[in-house]
């Protein structure tokens, strides 16, 4: 972009669907909620015009090379500046899910049992 406010001017399309507005300010159809987060730095590789900041676009962004961002292959949970709600072991849910593991390797036990006591039955008999 020729300056830094073309650059950060809201999302806009023209009747084709073509982006002629700025980088990812604004609504886009994809999103719910506005975008205004989205700044704007010289390039480093072409002198006079502008480029976003690849950490302040919304999503896993990162710097691959000057001037161009690239989604990160990793999820945003995953990342070290999203911090996911720790489960906590205490909560009903995790004691539910923990009695069904219990119950489902109770299960199998009894499965194998049964099936060595069959084996046993035919070789012996």
């Amino acid at each position: 972009y020729s300056s830094k406010e073309c650059c950060e001017e809201s999302f806009a399309t023209d009747r084709w669907g073509c982006l002629v507005g700025g980088q990812f300010n604004g609504r886009h159809r994809n999103n719910r909620e506005e975008v205004h987060s989205v700044t704007c730095e010289p390039s480093p590789t072409e002198p006079g015009t502008w480029t976003a900041r690849c950490d302040s676009i919304p999503g896993t962004y990162k710097r691959s090379s000057p001037g161009i961002c690239q989604e990160s292959d990793r999820m945003p949970w995953e990342m070290e500046s999203f911090k996911a709600p720790a489960a906590s072991e205490d909560t009903p849910w995790m004691r539910t899910l923990t009695g069904l593991r219990y119950f489902a390797r109770a299960d199998q036990l009894l499965t194998l049992a049964l099936l060595w006591c069959s084996v046993a039955s035919c070789c012996v008999a």
